[in-house]
């Protein structure tokens, strides 16, 4: 019943209260962009913005009502992972890159908190920096895990014929 913008509060329990009369929708949500204003015109909005855009004042509720709390969760575990490679990449090396891991660390914290106090996800500027940064971090630990795997030697050639079992085997 709200005409403007709820509160940061009103913004979590509204969509998880809705989501939970519907046990499918609790799970998977109502899709990517059924919530969501488009900037391609009215054709394009979702078809619950209307109902839900006073409560997408968070991107908790924006990412729990469009993927659900499984969707939530794939997203707080690819956060995991970015603070892992960060974490990893920050303890090797001395280039730009560690220091930049280094510091991508509290950058991951604080982006991960901040889906529960504002909606981030649809500013865009914070979302292409944040996500080209954890891209260059993540490649640059696979890059390091890359470099210091052993290798491994192919066996092209068959057994010789004239190999016996052990005699306890006989």
């Amino acid at each position: 019943g709200t005409t403007g913008q709820a509160g940061r509060v009103d913004s979590i329990v509204v969509p998880i209260r809705h989501l939970l009369a519907d046990p499918a929708q609790a799970v998977f949500g109502y899709g990517i962009g059924n919530v969501s204003d488009s900037n391609l015109g009215h054709g394009f909005v979702g078809k619950r913005h209307k109902m839900f855009a006073p409560f997408l004042t968070t991107s908790f509720g924006r990412l729990v009502l469009e993927l659900g709390f499984f969707g939530f969760g794939l997203v707080i575990a690819l956060m995991w992972l970015i603070w892992e490679d960060c974490r990893i990449v920050a303890r090797q090396g001395d280039d730009v890159v560690t220091v930049l891991a280094a510091a991508w660390v509290g950058v991951t914290v604080v982006i991960g908190l901040s889906l529960i106090y504002k909606d981030i996800v649809h500013q865009a500027s914070l979302s292409y920096v944040f996500w080209y940064f954890s891209g260059l971090i993540a490649a640059s630990r696979m890059r390091r895990l890359r470099n210091r795997a052993p290798t491994t030697s192919v066996v092209t050639s068959r057994p010789s014929q004239t190999m016996h079992a052990p005699a306890e085997i006989r």
